[in-house]
């Protein structure tokens, strides 16, 4: 068994068994071609790519998969954010992958693959500058777009993630510990001068 914690991961992992299971989902597919781990955190979570056929043509979706349960609150926030302004055809070019279905058997949120290189590969060059700007500016669409979300995080929160992980690395190098407490304190000052939150849609 690859993963005890998703028991149905080789499943998953067979075309024929997963035509069974897509279908459901995406109704014109007509074969499934490939099925491939892509990533894999045991016990966690895995990300799978198909190759599938369908009635209007070729598709590649990636299947993502929750060990403790299908995540139908993050896909429905793709959904709400895919209809309001991030679809493939977006003017401003800030798109997200468009959401194609719940398994529900398997745990599993489908999408459409789209191409793309990570961000961090690129903002060391010298392309990096713009692209720090269109990543602003894409942050900036995400927050004035009107999608509740369930989870909030503030900036007492964050502030706890810092007060509780900063003194680990203190403990584990000594010689960043003043520079790390100071960190923290001017963190704190920060966090005094803006005015009380008003909720936004993250990135999660």
């Amino acid at each position: 068994m690859l993963d005890p914690k998703i028991p149905f991961l080789e499943k998953v992992l067979a075309p024929g068994l997963a035509q069974t299971q897509l279908q459901i989902a995406i109704p014109s597919l007509t074969q499934v071609t490939t099925a491939n781990l892509v990533r894999h955190k045991p016990g966690r979570r895995a990300l799978v790519e198909y190759r599938i056929e369908t009635t209007t043509g070729p598709i590649a979706l990636m299947g993502k998969i929750r060990a403790k349960g299908t995540d139908v609150a993050s896909y429905q926030v793709q959904q709400a954010l895919w209809h309001n302004g991030w679809s493939a055809d977006s003017p401003d070019g800030f798109a997200i992958p468009e959401p194609l279905g719940l398994v529900p058997d398997w745990h599993m949120a489908l999408q459409r693959k789209v191409p793309g290189i990570p961000a961090t590969q690129l903002l060391p060059t010298k392309q990096g500058i713009p692209l720090a700007q269109r990543i602003a500016a894409l942050a900036h669409k995400l927050h004035r777009t009107p999608v509740p979300t369930a989870k909030t995080h503030t900036l007492a929160d964050e502030l706890a993630i810092l007060h509780d992980r900063l003194p680990q690395v203190a403990e584990h190098h000594s010689p960043w510990a003043t520079r790390i407490e100071h960190v923290l304190a001017a963190c704190d000052r920060l966090a005094t001068q803006f005015p009380p939150p008003q909720p936004q849609a993250v990135v999660s």
